[in-house]
């Protein structure tokens, strides 16, 4: 499996933005690039951040109560 990258990912659709944060490999945030985009996406950004490691990115991610 191909290392792990972080990214930041603005959809916009309609004149509102959504952020999307993942932490996938290189080839499958194309993937959700082009699935946004099939899905009516009108602009898709990505904003790498590299100093952002897998631990600190699933730390992030809202805890179940």
């Amino acid at each position: 499996m191909d290392r792990e990258e972080t990214y930041k990912m603005r959809v916009t659709r309609s004149g509102k933005t959504e952020t999307w944060w993942l932490c996938l490999p290189y080839n499958m945030i194309l993937e959700s690039v082009q699935e946004q985009y099939d899905w009516g996406a009108d602009a898709v950004e990505l904003e790498w951040m590299p100093n952002i490691s897998r631990e600190q990115f699933h730390d992030r991610l809202p805890k179940p109560y």
